[in-house]
């Protein structure tokens, strides 16, 4: 219980508004996300990407515009929240990370520690399989087999591959007031 209190503590969801300018630029996102890690300084981003100090200004003033900081003068800022980011599920920004994850995930050639075939198991018990992978199957597995429940049969894979950071843009470019305008219109809506 407390354990996932601390969880939802240290969650932060994205607001739809917020959701679609990531959506439309996910290099703000990147760059939001590289911005929050303590390996990362605005310099080192600067240098990574090769930023102008107008693209990294600009960057620092949208983020501030999306409520994620308050800037403190020229490259100076403060994290308004630290929790983790949650995308609301099915939507376009969900769909886009989940599809460069699966991209990460499988460009790497690596033997899935559980891989079974033709799993009998309900869509309920689907749900509980995130806590309990590998015991809870063969377990549903054997009771949904010897009796009249689920016929229903599921393929399932699970895999560890490294924790690479999953960026939704292929690069953190640099950028012109057209962002802040879009972040201005759509805060009108």
């Amino acid at each position: 219980m407390r354990g996932k209190r601390l969880q939802q503590e240290n969650e932060q969801f994205i607001t739809d508004t917020n959701s679609e300018i990531f959506y439309r630029y996910p290099y703000l996102f990147d760059f939001l996300y590289l911005l929050r890690r303590k390996e990362w300084s605005p310099q080192d981003i600067v240098s990574r990407y090769q930023l102008t100090p107008t693209s990294i200004t600009l960057y620092l003033r949208a983020l501030e515009m999306l409520d994620y900081i308050e800037l403190k003068g020229d490259d100076k800022y403060r994290f308004k929240d630290q929790g983790r980011f949650i995308f609301e599920e099915g939507s376009k920004l969900d769909t886009l990370f989940a599809t460069r994850f699966r991209d990460e995930v499988f460009s790497h050639d690596v033997r899935p520690p559980i891989c079974m075939g033709r799993i009998a198991i309900t869509e309920e018990q689907e749900e509980k399989l995130a806590n309990e992978v590998y015991n809870k199957l063969i377990e549903f597995d054997v009771q949904n087999k010897s009796g009249e429940g689920c016929k229903r049969l599921r393929n399932v894979l699970m895999t560890y591959t490294p924790g690479n950071q999953i960026f939704l843009a292929d690069t953190i470019p640099n950028i012109d007031g057209e962002l802040l305008k879009a972040i201005s219109m759509a805060n009108e809506k």
